[in-house]
């Protein structure tokens, strides 16, 4: 349903990201962004921060 895609940044960077296929069969009730917000973002913001206290720390060692 969804396909990995590199994303070309303003900055000149790049990104990776899913996007929907556009073959995929969604109908409009499949997703609600409120739905999503409330049942979803909090855990997804708590495993963003947590990989990336990993990250940290991992770059704070390999300074070391």
């Amino acid at each position: 349903m969804y396909d990995l895609k590199r994303l070309d940044l303003a900055d000149g960077r790049h990104g990776w990201v899913y996007v929907c296929s556009p073959t995929a069969e969604v109908g409009d009730d499949d997703w609600s962004a409120d739905h999503a917000q409330t049942h979803h973002l909090p855990d997804y913001i708590e495993r963003c921060a947590a990989w990336r206290r990993r990250y940290d720390e991992t770059r704070q060692q390999q300074a070391s």
